[in-house]
């Protein structure tokens, strides 16, 4: 999942050197964390479904489960988006500052996280 966000950032970035402050590469470098960012969550709670059955029989409490496995998600999800901010702005090389970037793509990455824990 790192290594796509690191190569979406790299092509982003080679993208847009010819017209960096243009606001449909604003639009377009925040465009790829949303298609790959909800990757990971939906993996989340779908790929131990067998031990969450046996476990929930046992007296284990789905939401307690789902919450905690989300928790721990959320420190991929903000890595994964502090990855994707750092290659596309090393190769881009902006005059804005980095935290412009860095909040919008971890807020959209909050967002589309939760989207995919929602599916």
């Amino acid at each position: 999942d790192m290594c796509i966000l690191i190569f979406c950032g790299i092509v982003m970035g080679f993208q847009h050197q010819k017209q960096p402050h243009g606001v449909s590469n604003l639009f377009l470098s925040m465009f790829a964390p949303c298609l790959f960012m909800p990757v990971p969550c939906l993996r989340c709670l779908g790929s131990g479904q067998i031990m969450l059955q046996r476990e929930r029989s046992h007296g284990l409490h789905v939401t307690a489960y789902a919450l905690a496995r989300m928790a721990v998600d959320l420190l991929d999800v903000l890595l994964g988006a502090m990855v994707y901010v750092t290659t596309y702005y090393m190769v881009l090389s902006p005059k804005l500052p980095s935290e412009y970037y860095l909040t919008a793509i971890l807020l959209i990455s909050c967002v589309t996280s939760g989207w995919g824990y929602l599916v």
